[in-house]
């Protein structure tokens, strides 16, 4: 029996489509799907439109984890084995492309919403939630839709689990339109990593402050004794 197609080969079919549409058919164009940790990713392609002011500290094991927690689904379409690859030097050369891949993910976002049959619940992935990259040309398109990491928060611990370990911690994710600067989740986004970025730094500083008035007591107690001798 025929193995039915997943909602992905269908769009990835489509893209295809609609480039060869406008150009003529050619042999070597090679579309692939992954599911990309966001490290893993150009930092120009995703991160600087998830976080373009860079709230969540770098250097950071909370960077860190959310460059692994934060998943994102890829479709690369390769132009590099076709005999007569579009010249594209800067994102302006490829706006052809990324207009007929635009129009597709429209389509395809309308079915996703309207068509439970095409796209049945839990399902295939959001169409929204893809990130386009043109290669070799390292240009990205999309996604709309990006679910990252919120700050870390610990648990609320009755008595009984008092003696747990503090390192534990509730990871929570906000979808962000990316397309939207004013939308809600982006707004609790960028506020929640502030808050959480000077609430560490305020810990820093008291910790830093407590360290070096230790120090200078346990000095000044070991001058006085030497005094004494």
């Amino acid at each position: 029996m025929a193995s039915v197609k997943k909602p992905y080969e269908f769009l990835m079919a489509d893209i295809a489509n609609a480039i060869h549409s406008q150009v003529g058919y050619f042999i070597g164009l090679k579309l692939t799907r992954e599911i990309e940790e966001s490290g893993k990713i150009p930092h120009g392609l995703f991160w600087a439109r998830v976080d373009p002011k860079e709230l969540i500290p770098r250097d950071t094991i909370e960077w860190e984890e959310a460059q692994w927690r934060t998943i994102v689904p890829v479709i690369y379409v390769d132009f590099s084995k076709v005999r007569e690859p579009p010249v594209v030097e800067k994102r302006e050369d490829a706006r052809w492309i990324i207009d007929v891949v635009e129009r597709v993910f429209d389509e395809h976002i309308t079915i996703y919403d309207d068509s439970p049959d095409c796209y049945p619940p839990g399902i295939g992935v959001d169409p929204r939630r893809y990130l386009v990259i043109l290669k070799p040309f390292n240009i990205g398109i999309g996604p709309r839709v990006a679910r990252v990491t919120c700050p870390p928060q610990r648990p609320s611990k009755s008595k009984s689990q008092k003696d747990l370990s503090d390192r534990r911690t509730v990871i929570r994710f906000r979808d962000l339109l990316l397309d939207e600067e004013s939308d809600p989740n982006r707004v609790g986004f960028e506020r929640e990593w502030s808050e959480w970025s000077a609430k560490r730094a305020a810990e820093s500083s008291s910790s830093l402050a407590n360290f070096v008035l230790n120090t200078t007591g346990m000095a000044k107690k070991a001058i006085s004794k030497e005094a004494r001798k």
